[in-house]
């Protein structure tokens, strides 16, 4: 897809003039081999000629042109909208093709809707000739070439963990050489039904589309359809002369090849809007990289890993005679009361240095359940209240005991 791009009267001079001086070349071998003569007016060389029409100023330059806007499209000469017959000619028309004509009880509508509207600023190389509206404009000849400085195309960037950095970025693809771009085209020239106000004449509208074809590789990356790239002058010179469905073929899968010619770079988010015309549109910019939702948490993932990784060592014996705990008795004192009532260290040693003090577990019998069930049968089946407590604690102590085993 090609909905933007740039073009300047130089560029389209220089387009001009190679294929005058191409189509002058030709000529000039048919004649020497004894093909039919070249015309008059078709005996000039091109270096003679006028490249530029006196009435297109530079002001007519565009670095952000788009559906709708005013731009030179290179065609075949011998159309009444030109009033020249033969060669190449070069003429003012509006991007976006319009191939229904207006009447006097329906006019066109004016401004640039009608050409957003339709989707006919493109026009698909694989079905061009499936298409009724593209096929009978082909077979009619009315094929152009359209030159370009560059033309551009939006990557979606992604967004940043902290929600910025989000939207479309725009690139600016060129030769890099800095030759124009030759695209492939078509036109046609419609009444709009309306009436020059100076002449009474009818006025018409005079529309091109630029041909698309599937990206070549480098430029996949990007988008998946490009234009339709004439590389050489012998082959937009043919499109512009003799356009038939084996040549567009042709044309569309040299498009679609690597060409180390290619080459781009990001460019401002301003000229996302049409109406920013300014020449810093097509200037190169450096994209700060911001981090993604996905580095974002590989990051603090990787952090904390390493802080894990990190953890200081047990404080051990070492540690606190370095505090200050001076005397080996202090030293487990102070040890057992920092790791806890459950700990399975061993006891605490005496004061005066000999072997732990063993601690002697009083033992406490608990009566069975049946013998507390037995008693409670011989009171009358009647408990009392001291047998009743019994029960609660043996039940009791038995969950505690669980507990603690469980954890």
């Amino acid at each position: 897809m090609c909905g933007r791009s740039a073009q300047s009267v130089r560029g389209v001079e220089q387009a001009e003039e190679e294929l005058r001086a191409e189509a002058y070349q030709q000529r000039s071998i048919t004649d020497q081999t004894g093909g039919a003569a070249p015309r008059p007016h078709e005996q000039v060389s091109p270096s003679a000629q006028s490249i530029r029409p006196s009435h297109w100023p530079s002001s007519l330059d565009n670095v952000n042109m788009g559906p709708g806007m005013r731009g030179l499209v290179l065609h075949k000469g011998g159309n009444e909208t030109s009033g020249r017959s033969g060669g190449i000619v070069c003429e003012e028309m509006v991007w976006g093709l319009v191939p229904k004509a207006g009447t006097k009880t329906s006019p066109l509508p004016t401004g640039p809707s009608q050409h957003y509207s339709n989707l006919m600023f493109n026009a698909r190389s694989d079905t061009l000739y499936d298409k009724r509206t593209f096929r009978d404009l082909a077979l009619r000849g009315q094929t152009c070439v359209v030159a370009l400085d560059g033309f551009y195309e939006w990557k979606e960037s992604e967004k940043s963990a902290i929600g910025g950095g989000s939207g479309k970025q725009p690139y600016y693809i060129h030769r890099s050489d800095g030759k124009p771009l030759l695209i492939a085209g078509l036109w046609t020239s419609v009444p709009t039904g309306r009436q020059h106000g100076y002449d009474g004449k009818p006025e018409k509208l005079t529309t091109y589309t630029l041909l698309t074809t599937d990206a070549c590789p480098k430029l996949r990356w990007l988008h998946h359809r490009q234009p339709v790239l004439l590389w050489d002058t012998t082959s937009a010179l043919e499109w512009l002369q003799s356009p038939s469905q084996k040549l567009e073929k042709s044309i569309a899968n040299e498009a679609s090849i690597d060409s180390d010619a290619l080459t781009w770079y990001p460019v401002s988010k301003k000229m996302n809007k049409t109406q920013y015309r300014e020449k810093d549109c097509n200037v190169a910019i450096k994209i700060e990289k911001v981090a993604s939702v996905k580095s974002f948490f590989s990051k603090s993932f990787a952090q904390s890993a390493g802080s894990k990784a990190r953890v200081p060592a047990q404080t051990g014996p070492r540690n606190m005679l370095e505090e200050g705990w001076q005397t080996k008795a202090q030293l487990e004192m102070e040890r057992s009361k920092r790791q806890g009532p459950f700990s399975l260290s061993k006891a605490p040693a005496s004061a005066t240095g000999g072997a732990p003090a063993a601690k002697k577990a009083k033992t406490v019998s608990k009566p069975s359940p049946s013998k507390l069930l037995h008693t409670s049968r011989g009171n009358g089946g009647k408990s009392s209240p001291s047998r009743k407590g019994q029960i609660t604690s043996f039940f009791t102590s038995n969950a505690t005991e669980q507990k603690h085993d469980g954890a």
